[in-house]
């Protein structure tokens, strides 16, 4: 149940990137898909903060999740730069 709630903490932190404007990983979203991948973040979020709740309790459940959050949010965007470097030095091959 740990894992799948630190995996569920850094998929909502993906969906938040992926919905921020300034992100490299994907194609600039739409104003309704922002809004659609900032929905699921905060669903993905209550998930795994319900799925720690039993082990941790409601205080160490949401601290847990911010922490997973916002370590997950330094995470992506290093993994975009990467995706983006990798992307122009095919592209240079080519």
């Amino acid at each position: 149940m740990h894992g799948i709630a630190l995996l569920l903490g850094l998929l909502a932190a993906g969906g938040l990137y992926a919905a921020a404007p300034n992100q490299v990983l994907l194609a600039p979203a739409s104003r309704l898909r922002r809004r659609v991948l900032c929905s699921v973040a905060v669903a993905l979020s209550v998930i795994a903060v319900v799925q720690w709740n039993d082990v941790l309790g409601w205080a160490g459940a949401v601290i847990a999740v911010v922490l997973a959050v916002t370590g997950a949010l330094s995470l992506w965007p290093m993994v975009g730069a990467w995706t983006r470097q990798r992307r122009a030095g095919i592209e240079a091959q080519s």
